[in-house]
């Protein structure tokens, strides 16, 4: 009389012959975690993933060491703007640039340090 068949009724499946499509919520996982399951694995490292040469350093010393020594060459650049002289502006813009190549905290301090001392020594000196 009709075309059922032992689990389906009129080209529905039934639940005799529910078969476990990868991801499906039917098959016992949650829809996000079968998934994220079948994904591959993620590449943690940003750097590769963006294309740089090499790490960027997020270490909260690093950040706060950096922002300080930009903030400080900042005023450096400034001050040398406004009062028409180029041994402030140099060294301004050194302390602005070179955070950003440096990923060794200690180094960056020191280089700082250095620099703040040779500007002292530059206006010092009559430069």
């Amino acid at each position: 009389m009709s075309d059922v068949t032992a689990g389906t009724r009129g080209g529905i499946a039934g639940a005799s012959d529910v078969t476990a499509i990868p991801g499906d919520v039917a098959a016992g996982a949650s829809a996000p975690q079968a998934v994220a399951a079948e994904l591959p694995p993620v590449h943690r490292d940003i750097s590769l993933v963006a294309g740089y040469a090499y790490g960027v350093n997020l270490d909260a010393n690093a950040l706060l060491a950096s922002l300080f020594i930009g903030l400080v060459g900042t005023a450096c650049f400034v001050y040398g703007r406004r009062q028409g002289r180029l041994p402030p502006m140099a060294v301004g813009a050194a302390m602005v640039i070179y955070p950003y190549f440096v990923p060794n905290v200690l180094v960056m301090v020191a280089v700082a340090v250095a620099l703040l001392v040779a500007l002292w020594g530059a206006m010092r000196a009559g430069w």
